[in-house]
């Protein structure tokens, strides 16, 4: 059983992070931020990201995520479009090596159409689109709206469209304390699957300020995938901002 959860895990994770929190603006503006991802055992830079991201009102309405290994190669590219769903993005996740497409092409009022292509099998399904429903960056906007009930000590419970799964699944965010980066107070937060597999895949973590509404770290499984192994990265993500 753990072999099989383990491999729903690597999955599953691979679409949830990294979730970028960004302040509430008052007006549609352009931003532009990058990201350093590190292996989780042996803090080797694993590969940079660069964020261009189209505001509008605290809101995501577009953007360019681009993934660049430390020998300044391009290696995945992720573009994503909030038009049709505050918290699902119509959204395409390319890597080249190894090869692999993942992303959501067309959401309506009942579904959602997902799809993934590895080693040049395309695979394509629906899910039902639920209430308080997320996918891939869409998660930020979600705990965005939510910071409030966290800081009081609440649990969010979400679903998440999983495009590497074809499926969705239970979600729940919980804060697990606050922490001091450069001289100010910023909040731990846990997300897991809401399920009783929560008992054996290891949660993801995320330091947040809670001002700024911005993510400062993420650790656990990324969404680039290793080209030796073919699986997600276990990795930390520091967030920089100008």
């Amino acid at each position: 059983m753990l072999e099989v959860a383990s491999r729903f895990h690597r999955i599953a994770w691979s679409v949830v992070v990294p979730l970028v929190l960004l302040p509430a603006l008052a007006v549609a503006e352009s931003q532009q931020f990058t990201s350093t991802a590190r292996d989780l055992k042996t803090d080797k830079v694993l590969y940079t990201e660069h964020y261009d991201v189209q505001v509008d009102n605290g809101r995501w309405v577009s953007g360019t995520t681009r993934y660049v290994s430390p020998s300044g190669q391009q290696i995945a590219e992720r573009k994503f479009d909030f038009s049709a769903d505050r918290y699902v993005p119509v959204f395409s996740l390319d890597q080249s090596i190894p090869e692999y497409r993942e992303g959501i092409t067309r959401i309506d009022k009942g579904k959602l159409e997902l799809f993934n292509v590895r080693d040049g099998d395309r695979k394509t399904a629906s899910v039902d689109r639920v209430k308080d429903m997320v996918a891939d960056c869409g998660a930020q906007s979600y705990v965005i709206d939510h910071l409030d009930t966290l800081q009081s000590g609440g649990i969010l419970h979400f679903t998440l469209a999983v495009a590497g799964r074809i499926d969705s699944f239970a979600l729940r965010a919980s804060k697990l304390g606050d922490v001091d980066v450069n001289g100010a107070k910023a909040m731990r937060v846990r997300v897991e699957l809401d399920s009783m597999l929560r008992l054996v895949l290891p949660p993801l973590e995320l330091i947040v300020d809670p001002l700024s509404k911005r993510l400062l770290e993420y650790s656990g499984i990324a969404n680039i995938k290793d080209p030796a192994t073919k699986k997600a990265y276990s990795a930390r993500i520091v967030f920089s901002y100008k």
